[in-house]
């Protein structure tokens, strides 16, 4: 499940950041395709399992 990639990954920068101020992400993109109220609730649902447990993210949308 996606989910369980998402949790792998933040485990994964928290290891590799447990000293950093402050940690860059690149910003996911949303699927486009469907922009329901359930598809912005799962979206943001990932946004907040990469960044948990960190104490300053900063997502960074990339220009292209």
């Amino acid at each position: 499940m996606m989910d369980e990639k998402y949790k792998k990954l933040n485990k994964q920068i928290r290891d590799e950041s447990q000293h950093s101020v402050l940690v860059l992400m690149t910003l996911p993109e949303p699927h486009k395709e469907n922009e329901s109220a359930e598809d912005c609730k799962i979206y943001w649902s990932y946004i907040n399992t990469l960044s948990e447990g960190l104490n300053r993210v900063m997502f960074v949308h990339g220009s292209g």
